[in-house]
């Protein structure tokens, strides 16, 4: 392999940890966390099946009637009709007052921005310090190399991170604010042996923080009784001296290719571009969340240098999760 090729492949590599988790760091937090936390419940497939609770048979209205004893059995006797009893007199039934009109439910589509962000603030707060719950996320990645140093290279780069990227699912059962990450196989996810709920959703390891400023916009809308809020958050750009885009990291983080650790390697270009994220959040009458859509699409460019020699690479790509929380 060309030398050159290692070096654009560090650079590739950095990218791709954005694509491992959606901050640099959260991995090594979430092995500090499994050695300090409570063993959390094990995986049962079984909780992710959910039976409808059968509805109870319909019981007839009891017909009036008299029981008299005789020993020790019960005869039942039904009154007969008696037939020299005159008519009933027939009475004027009473005026039937309709009832006043239940008040109208307030329309969330017209909520401000400021109204949709204070309320999916307060939703992802208090889901994030939620402690028995079940979350199942899937998640759905793309990245393609559109440039680098070393152009007969990019068709093996593309295939090589298209054959790693991470798309599965994850399941977590909290007991006691504590679980265990297990993928679609129940095999246990390396770094999620025991968890938070702050350790998994996103932004990972930090609360939901969005400023008014980070929001391009925002609207709510009734699906059935629940509220569903969408918000698009203000495109930003980092670079190697500034590597922190701070609406995003707020709301769904970002990858700090600034503190990438590749070995051998040394990055000393990072230009980052956030598109803006979509968040769209289900909160249900209860005021909880049971549904969280995230869409983040990202691109950027970066030098690495190895040894004397250099490459580098820009690449395109989005990270899209999907996470519902059973109560």
């Amino acid at each position: 392999m060309k030398k050159e090729l290692k070096a654009v492949i560090a650079v590739v590599l950095a990218v791709w940890l954005f694509f491992m988790g959606f901050e640099l760091g959260s991995y090594r937090e979430k092995r500090i966390a499994a050695s300090n936390a409570p063993t959390a419940a094990p995986f049962n497939p079984a909780d992710w099946t959910t039976t409808a609770p059968t509805a109870p048979a319909d019981t007839a209205a009891p017909t009036a009637q008299d029981s008299i004893t005789n020993g020790n059995a019960v005869i039942t006797t039904y009154p007969m009709e008696d037939l020299t009893s005159a008519a009933p007199t027939v009475t004027t039934a009473p005026t039937v007052t309709t009832a006043p009109t239940a008040p109208t439910a307030p329309d969330v589509s017209a909520l401000t921005k400021t109204e949709i962000l204070a309320r999916v603030t307060a939703a992802m707060q208090a889901l994030k310090s939620e402690t028995n719950f079940r979350a199942h996320k899937t998640e759905a990645t793309t990245m393609t190399v559109v440039d680098c140093s070393v152009q007969a290279a990019m068709n093996t780069l593309n295939s090589i991170i298209n054959k790693n990227l991470e798309n599965g699912e994850h399941y977590y059962s909290f007991v006691n604010g504590v679980a265990t990450g297990y993928d679609e196989n129940a095999a246990v996810i390396p770094g999620e042996e025991s968890v938070t709920p702050a350790n998994v959703i996103p932004p990972v390891n930090a609360p939901f923080s969005l400023s008014a400023a980070g929001v391009a916009s925002a609207k709510a809308e009734k699906s059935g009784s629940d509220v569903v809020y969408t918000i698009r958050l203000v495109e930003e750009s980092t670079s190697l001296e500034h590597p922190v885009p701070p609406h995003h990291a707020s709301a769904v983080g970002y990858l700090d290719l600034a503190s990438t650790d590749v070995s051998g390697a040394n990055i000393t270009k990072a230009d980052m571009h956030y598109a803006g994220a979509t968040i769209i959040l289900t909160v249900n009458a209860a005021g909880k969340a049971v549904k969280l859509d995230i869409h983040l699409p990202m691109d950027g460019s970066g030098r690495a240098s190895l040894g004397l020699l250099s490459g580098t690479a820009s690449f395109k790509g989005s990270k899209d999760a999907s996470w519902e929380f059973m109560y």
